[in-house]
C-alpha cells in the first residue's frame, strides 16, 4: 500500500506541475485544465491530443468494465446462476462471446440515454461499491469464518444485501430533496 500510495502522489505530481508551470493556477478550466493549459501556453494544437487520449481513456475503461461484468456473468452461468448459453467460450478466441455480447447490448441503452456526468457519477459509484464488497467479503471469509463451508453464506448474503439495499437507497435519494438540500442528502 506504501508504494501504490507514493506511485498515486507521483503520477498526481508529475499531471499537475505541467499545467501550474504553464499556466497560473487560478486560469486553469476547472473542466478542461490540461487542454485549457495548451491553449493558453500557445500551444492549441495539443489540445486536440488531449482530447484524443482522453477519449481514448474512456473508451479503455468501458472496454475493461465490459469484459470485467461479461467474466463475471461468465462465472455465474458456469455455477448454474444464470443462462447456461453466457457460459460458453468461443472455440477459435477463447473469450466469452455471448456473455460479451449480453452486457453490451445490456448496458448500451444506459449508455445512450445518461447524460456523461451523471454515467461517470454511477461508474465511480458502482467501482466503489464492487471493491467494497469485494472487501468486505473477504474479510468475512478470511477472518470471522476461515473454516467455514461456501453452504453457510447467510450472513454475508444478508450483509451484502444490506450493502446493496443502502447504495441503491442512498442513490435514489441523491435527487429527491427530502433533506431540503436538493440533492446533498448525506
Amino acid at each position: 500500500p506504501l508504494l501504490l500510495s507514493l506511485l498515486l502522489l507521483l503520477s498526481l505530481l508529475l499531471l499537475l506541475l505541467p499545467q501550474v508551470m504553464m499556466v497560473p493556477y487560478n486560469q486553469l478550466d476547472p473542466d478542461s485544465s490540461f487542454a485549457t493549459a495548451f491553449t493558453q501556453a500557445g500551444m492549441p494544437w495539443a489540445q486536440y491530443l488531449v482530447a484524443l487520449g482522453a477519449t481514448l481513456g474512456i473508451m479503455t475503461g468501458v472496454l475493461v468494465g465490459v469484459m470485467g461484468v461479461a467474466r463475471i456473468v461468465t462465472s455465474m452461468a458456469r455455477t448454474h446462476l444464470f443462462f447456461p448459453i453466457f457460459g460458453k467460450i468461443h472455440d477459435r478466441f477463447g473469450t466469452p462471446m455471448w456473455a460479451t455480447l449480453f452486457v453490451t447490448i445490456a448496458a448500451l441503452p444506459l449508455c445512450i440515454l445518461t447524460d456523461l456526468p451523471a454515467l461517470v457519477n454511477m461508474v465511480s459509484a458502482g467501482t466503489l461499491m464492487v471493491f467494497g464488497v469485494v472487501a468486505l467479503a473477504l474479510i468475512w471469509k478470511r477472518i470471522i469464518q476461515p473454516k467455514a463451508p461456501f453452504r453457510s453464506n447467510t450472513k454475508p448474503f444478508a450483509m451484502m444485501f444490506f450493502l446493496t439495499a443502502a447504495c441503491i437507497g442512498k442513490a435514489l435519494c441523491g435527487g429527491c430533496g427530502v433533506c431540503g438540500t436538493a440533492g446533498a442528502c448525506g
